[in-house]
């Protein structure tokens, strides 16, 4: 026997379903309006990435606009360069990098315009020999030159820090200078670089302490104002009279065939305070000379050191 459901059962099943209707059409709804945010923040989100995207495009094709720019300037101004100064910038842009560390340098790069300005005290400059083996040994010289730091109040020699002119120490035979006679021997032509640095030492007001001059005229700087050095016998030292290490700086070009010895510091171009030494060279005799370092400041004369005469007893004409 079938039994009848009652009337408020029914209903009450009805009701149940259309509550579950509604909370499915609710739960539906809440979906789609979550997919609606999420689709919608998905957009903003992939338009973000976008605009930041070509954001750091639009920087880095600024930046590297910027680093053409600088490039043709760089350029420009050095096509203006003379060779020395070329050389000179060249010196600058390669310092050791635990030379500029010790001496608080900045280093510098390509894009910098003229940056011997802020740290260079003086540099100088003379042609190469002739002579291969003195050529060679020069080089040597000034590579092993380059980058030393010099302390201050701390003196420097010459023959330190070059080492003993040997072949296992990297030297060739070339002509040197022994009792007014040329004759062959090790380390030949080194004294180009040494009577470089003396006049480089002059000019940036460091303190002589040890220089010699050769038996024979030399003829890459004037008379008088040549250091010739001799493993064990002759040294040439100077002493940095300034509060701030100095770093010396050497080189070459081969296409001007010419040396270079520089000195810089930090804010280097301010030590001398305005003042240019400048060594003087006095023939006095056949082959006798007078030195003397001058003081100028702008265009005036303020001061006269002597540095004493050299007699040499022939001309070094081998070079």
């Amino acid at each position: 026997m079938k039994h009848q459901i009652p009337g408020k059962l029914k209903l009450r099943k009805t009701a149940v379903a259309a509550v579950a209707a509604a909370a499915v059409l609710v739960i539906a709804s809440a979906l789609a309006v979550h997919y609606v945010r999420q689709k919608k923040a998905a957009a903003l989100e992939q338009q973000r990435l976008v605009l930041e995207q070509e954001e750091r495009e639009r920087k880095l094709q600024e930046e590297k606009a910027a680093r053409e720019k600088a490039k043709k300037e760089a350029e420009r101004l050095a096509a203006q360069l003379s060779p020395k100064e070329k050389l000179l910038r060249k010196l600058l842009q390669n310092i050791p990098e635990s030379s500029a560390k010790s001496a608080g340098i900045r280093l510098t790069s390509e894009e910098d315009a003229r940056p011997e300005e802020s740290v260079i005290i003086s540099f100088y400059a003379a042609p190469y020999p002739s002579n291969s083996g003195s050529k060679y040994n020069a080089k040597k010289a000034a590579q092993l030159l380059n980058g030393a730091v010099v302390p201050s109040g701390k003196s420097f020699s010459y023959n330190d820090r070059i080492g003993e002119r040997t072949k296992e120490n990297g030297f060739v035979e070339a002509p040197v200078i022994n009792g007014g006679r040329m004759e062959m021997g090790l380390g030949g032509g080194i004294c180009e670089i040494s009577s470089l640095l003396y006049n480089l030492c002059l000019q940036s007001g460091f303190t002589v302490l040890e220089r010699s001059p050769h038996s024979l005229l030399v003829p890459y700087v004037p008379g008088g104002l040549d250091a010739a050095v001799s493993w064990g016998t002759m040294d040439f030292r100077f002493r940095n009279s300034y509060t701030v290490p100095v770093v010396l700086l050497a080189g070459y070009d081969e296409e001007e065939q010419i040396f270079m010895v520089a000195a810089a510091a930090k804010d280097g171009g301010r030590l001398l305070n305005g003042l240019r030494y400048v060594p003087v060279s006095e023939q006095t005799g056949e082959l006798r000379y007078r030195a003397s370092l001058q003081i100028w400041q702008d265009t005036m004369l303020i001061g006269q050191e002597d540095l004493g005469e050299s007699t040499y007893l022939g001309v070094d004409d081998y070079e």
